[in-house]
């Protein structure tokens, strides 16, 4: 119910809960995609919401989707600003296997 995402140069910091708390993190050189989607009325505000998926563990088995983002076009800019960072500081690329079937 209630979370809070703080973004910081390196990683995506996601606190959960009231009275049973988390505190979850993704790496942001190991995020693949970013998607940004908008409701018809929340295009007018600016708010949307932010769905990220990630090679990190928080992420691997469902996306993480911040929603009711305000800025949202905004802080997507940001946030794979970051990305590119993070990554050339780790000197990573991310590269996509496909299997193929022959």
């Amino acid at each position: 119910m209630a979370a809070r995402y703080d973004l910081c140069e390196d990683r995506l910091i996601i606190r959960r809960g009231i009275l049973n708390k988390s505190l979850d993190e993704v790496e942001l050189y190991r995020v693949k995609d970013i998607r940004l989607d908008f409701s018809l009325i929340n295009q007018w505000a600016g708010i949307g919401s932010i769905t990220l998926t990630s090679s990190d563990e928080t992420t691997r088995s469902a996306p993480l989707i911040l929603r009711h983002v305000e800025q949202a076009a905004t802080r997507r800019e940001r946030m794979r600003d970051l990305v590119d960072q993070a990554r050339q500081r780790r000197r990573v690329r991310e590269v996509d296997m496909v299997h193929e079937d022959m």
